[in-house]
């Protein structure tokens, strides 16, 4: 009986392979899929600080929403630093506005 290589096309699961070794999977895993959902999903609410601004997402679009610090640059101490001025809070995505 001669051997003949099978491939498996869209198969989320690694089991279909495990039969015969001639069968390729040729597709993701769940975990490929499902660990990507899962951290956006720990991410809603979630806000965090940078040196730019503080962003948080956005539960119900999950948008990033930022809070903006507006600086300029004054001479302190005889040398130039950014100095926050103003603060312009909980900016969306301007593309989905």
């Amino acid at each position: 009986m001669p051997k003949k290589p099978m491939r498996v096309l869209n198969a989320a699961t690694s089991v279909v392979t495990t039969p015969s070794p001639y069968i390729v999977r040729t597709s993701q895993t769940l975990p490929q899929i499902t660990a990507p959902l899962a951290n956006c999903r720990a991410a809603k609410g979630l806000t965090w600080a940078s040196r730019r601004a503080t962003m948080a997402i956005d539960a119900a679009p999950r948008d990033i929403v930022q809070t903006i610090d507006i600086r300029r640059a004054d001479k302190l101490g005889g040398r130039l630093q950014n100095v926050e001025f103003d603060q312009v809070a909980d900016i969306g995505d301007p593309g989905r506005l």
